[in-house]
């Protein structure tokens, strides 16, 4: 039987790989798709212009950061980036009331994934990590 502190930890870990597993399909598509405006573009659409190399830093922070993540690597630093973004992305969409019209507001879903990354910030990456692993091998 599994004991209360190993359940919590388990239930971090699968919290941590899964909102690094959330991240990362938004990197990737933009890098592997060859469409490396794509953040540009997106946020155009809202009246935002980023510079390219604006964008390139969004891409590789969901794509390495969300590696991260999962792994239990470097977590702290990932999940305040993260963190930082979704926090600025609700933001626009919050700003933008032509978004609003519907019943699920574009906001929500990075707001509530902004503060899973506080959570794992706080926390750190946990016993089941890279993180740890390393922590105990120096």
């Amino acid at each position: 039987m599994i004991g209360r502190e190993q359940a919590d930890d388990l239930a971090f870990a699968l919290l941590r790989v899964a909102a690094g597993i959330i991240v990362i399909p938004h990197g990737v598509s933009q890098l592997v798709g060859g469409n490396a405006s794509f953040a540009q573009s997106a946020l155009a659409q809202i009246g935002i212009s980023p510079s390219a190399l604006a964008s390139y830093l969004i891409i590789y922070l969901e794509l390495i950061g969300g590696v991260c993540l999962a792994v239990g690597f470097l977590s702290r630093i990932f999940a305040v980036a993260l963190a930082v973004e979704m926090m600025w992305v609700a933001a626009i969409f919050w700003s933008n009331p032509a978004q609003l019209q519907d019943e699920f507001k574009p906001w929500e879903f990075p707001l509530v994934l902004a503060m899973v990354l506080l959570l794992i910030a706080l926390y750190g990456s946990g016993p089941w990590s890279i993180d740890r692993f390393l922590r105990k091998r120096l």
